[in-house]
């Protein structure tokens, strides 16, 4: 393809946009003129997705480490920061476990 650069730095004239496909043309066009709301709602729903999951997280945290400390008494440090870098697959396990622990590390025994 032939580009002539005009007096204008910012701006190339094409003498032969004529060869290029049209389906090409057309799907170029579509990627160039999405709709930025499109975009912006895509970017919305993953940003609540992921502040959905934080805030499950967050309340599983603070729901274990509540029950846990009202069954066992003061935890200690290392178990506290255990429960605040769990997932929340763990934080479910722990919850459940809990309620028939006899002791705190059977709560977080390997089974």
């Amino acid at each position: 393809m032939n580009v002539t650069p005009t007096a204008h730095h910012d701006r190339v004239v094409s003498s032969s946009v004529t060869k290029v496909p049209a389906k090409l043309l057309h799907a170029t066009f579509e990627r160039i003129l999405q709709r930025p709301e499109n975009t912006m709602m895509t970017t919305a729903q993953r940003l609540r997705r992921e502040g959905v999951a934080h805030g499950r997280t967050q309340h599983g945290i603070e729901l274990v480490l509540r029950q846990l400390t009202r069954r066992f008494g003061k935890l200690p440090a290392d178990v506290v920061e255990r429960i605040k870098t769990a997932k929340v697959g763990e934080l479910d396990r722990w919850a459940v476990r809990l309620l028939d622990a006899k002791t705190l590390a059977a709560v977080f025994a390997k089974r």
